[in-house]
């Protein structure tokens, strides 16, 4: 999965869905994330290098879904990186997404945020 950012931004955010094949997702409705901690990792591809570590990500229960909000340190360097969620359970770590990998592409901003008044 590719996902484009550019510098400095927040939005959009980053989401995962939790059901995506009709194989290896039999009853897993019934599961309940909520009490879980989730977090997001985010490791630069060139340096191998972590841009973000264990920053806390939000569950969905609605959706079904696990989404990030990137701050502007987040995507503060122009580059390619790749995440992952974690979700800590109390049987373990489970590492998403299982099949594809998240590669993030923060891109060069329109604006120059340098520019005006700090």
């Amino acid at each position: 999965m590719e996902f484009n950012i550019r510098k400095g931004a927040t939005l959009p955010y980053i989401e995962v869905d939790l059901i995506k094949d009709g194989r290896t997702d039999y009853n897993y409705n019934a599961t309940n994330l909520s009490g879980n901690t989730i977090y997001f990792y985010m490791k630069d591809t060139e340096t191998g290098v972590y841009k973000i570590a264990k920053s806390v990500a939000v569950y969905d229960p609605i959706n079904n879904t696990i989404y990030y909000q990137f701050t502007k340190k987040n995507t503060s360097e122009v580059g390619r990186y790749e995440g992952e969620f974690k979700i800590q359970t109390q049987q373990g770590i489970v590492v998403l997404p299982i099949y594809d990998k998240i590669f993030i592409n923060v891109l060069p901003s329109f604006s120059d945020s340098d520019f005006c008044c700090k």
